[in-house]
């Protein structure tokens, strides 16, 4: 995939995630797309920052066929583990 097809396909998982009434953060799936990726799979961002900065896809990303990780969304807890409404 295009880097500046990946990069749209983010900003538009970003604006439909905008739409829950639950906070969110992000989670890091690199689907083992090289080394590079790997180093940031699993990692958790706070949503504005990742929305701001998105972590994906990954600059330095080696795959030939261009990085294929993607986003989740995790719902953020109290320590009671209710979920916190925006």
């Amino acid at each position: 995939m295009k880097r500046s097809e990946h990069i749209k396909l983010i900003k538009n998982s970003f604006k439909e995630a905008k739409k829950t009434s639950i906070k969110l953060k992000v989670v890091v799936i690199s689907n083992d797309c090289c080394l590079e990726c790997l180093k940031i799979d699993g990692q958790e961002i706070e949503f504005l920052e990742a929305e701001k900065n998105p972590p994906i896809p990954h600059p330095n990303c080696t795959r030939e066929w261009g990085c294929n990780c993607t986003i989740g969304f995790l719902p953020i807890r109290d320590e009671n583990g209710n979920l916190l409404i925006k």
